[in-house]
């Protein structure tokens, strides 16, 4: 590389596995590849087929975007694509930083040869342990799968969801990520606040989960501080010539982001229908979250028996 991260590198990248019968294909910056591959294909048409691949976000990395990127673009919430990381690369990447203590002594050639020999038996590993990896891979899935069911049953118990307004909630969260209204007015607003209000509750109660060093919590601490900030001066705005029948009680809202765990009782917004049909985009995307959990490992599990199948025939050949 030598012009850094540029979108020219995926591109060409991924004109090669064009022949190769590609449905998916993963990228740390897909929601922004996205835009730029469909406006190159209007220009060169022999790139449209391009179109026809499903782009995601690996599943640690959509994490780290906006709640709305994660819903519209991380891995775990696309169809057929199971329970891939995203992460495979770095798979390889890990396996052969074993080789950095002797090859930073190595020339170039030498570096080259002895990485190359590692890849090698990488690939040789792989072949010779696959039937042992794709039985533990399938009795892991189906472990999985039973936990995630239960979850997702406990999820609709606790929120009230039941199980024919499921599909409901999913479609209404996919629909709020995909409403990206910038007019200026009271519903991008009203938008905003539910944006960075679900952001917050979700990276909070994440804060020591996906991460493992102070150093990074005291970051991540940070930029919670500046999205509470930026909720706040929302809420004021929104709050300024309303009634105060209307009015959002940041009192409330404060008290909902500083408790330890997210209660049942969501918080319901004034300009949301009061009714007892009405549900927070914070209960909904619970049940989200639940439900692609389980969508994705009955996709593992049906992608594991293809895996299974196609190496017994190989195999026998």
């Amino acid at each position: 590389m030598f012009r850094g991260e540029i979108f020219a590198y995926p591109l060409f990248l991924q004109t090669q596995f064009q022949a190769t019968n590609v449905h998916f294909y993963c990228t740390d910056i897909a929601c922004k590849y996205w835009p730029y591959l469909e406006k190159v294909a209007k220009t060169m048409p022999e790139l449209q087929p391009l179109l026809s691949m499903q782009p995601f976000l690996s599943v640690m990395h959509a994490k780290a975007h906006s709640t709305k990127c994660e819903i519209v673009w991380s891995g775990r919430n696309l169809e057929g694509a199971g329970s891939t990381a995203g992460e495979e690369v770095e798979m390889v990447n890990s396996f052969l930083s074993r080789c950095a203590i002797t090859t930073k002594y190595m020339t170039k050639s030498a570096r080259n040869d002895m990485l190359t020999v590692h890849a090698m038996g990488w690939n040789r590993r792989k072949q010779e342990n696959l039937h042992v990896v794709l039985a533990k891979r399938y009795v892991k899935t189906i472990t999985m799968l039973e936990g995630e069911t239960q979850k997702m049953k406990d999820t609709c118990k606790e929120l009230g969801c039941p199980e024919d307004k499921v599909q409901q909630w999913v479609n209404d969260v996919r629909d709020w990520a995909t409403n990206d209204n910038t007019s200026g007015d009271n519903q991008s607003l009203q938008m905003s606040i539910e944006h960075l209000f679900l952001g917050l509750c979700q990276k909070k109660a994440c804060l020591y989960r996906q991460t493992d060093s102070n150093k990074i919590r005291q970051l991540r601490r940070k930029r919670l501080r500046e999205e509470k900030t930026k909720l706040l001066a929302a809420i004021r705005q929104y709050n300024t010539g309303q009634p105060p029948e209307t009015e959002i009680q940041e009192e409330e809202v404060e008290r909902r982001l500083s408790a330890e765990q997210q209660t049942t009782d969501s918080l319901i917004w004034p300009w949301e229908v009061q009714s007892d049909e009405s549900v927070s985009i914070l209960a909904q995307k619970k049940v989200f979250d639940a439900y692609m959990g389980k969508r994705r490992l009955v996709e593992e599990r049906a992608i594991i028996v293809r895996e299974m199948r196609q190496h017994c025939l190989y195999l026998r050949s």
